[in-house]
């Protein structure tokens, strides 16, 4: 569910942006702290993620998402 839902999709984002040879690890690593966020969101173990409003967590969390599939500066 993973792959199809969240891994596939970030694969696809970076492939053309000139990261194919690492476009598999960059989706998973963008994939590991999504997983992260929304288990520490419904699970309550961090109090102000818990709080915090959806669309701004949605917010910072893309801005985390598009700087691991955009190449870094220089490359």
């Amino acid at each position: 569910m993973l792959d199809r839902a969240l891994i596939q999709p970030s694969r696809a984002r970076a492939e053309p942006n000139g990261l194919a040879a690492e476009a598999q690890l960059r989706a998973e690593i963008v994939t590991a702290p999504l997983a992260g966020v929304v288990l520490s969101r419904t699970s309550g173990a961090f109090a102000t993620l818990a709080a915090a409003p959806a669309a701004d967590v949605a917010q910072l969390t893309a801005r985390l998402v598009d700087r691991l599939l955009q190449p870094a500066e220089g490359d």
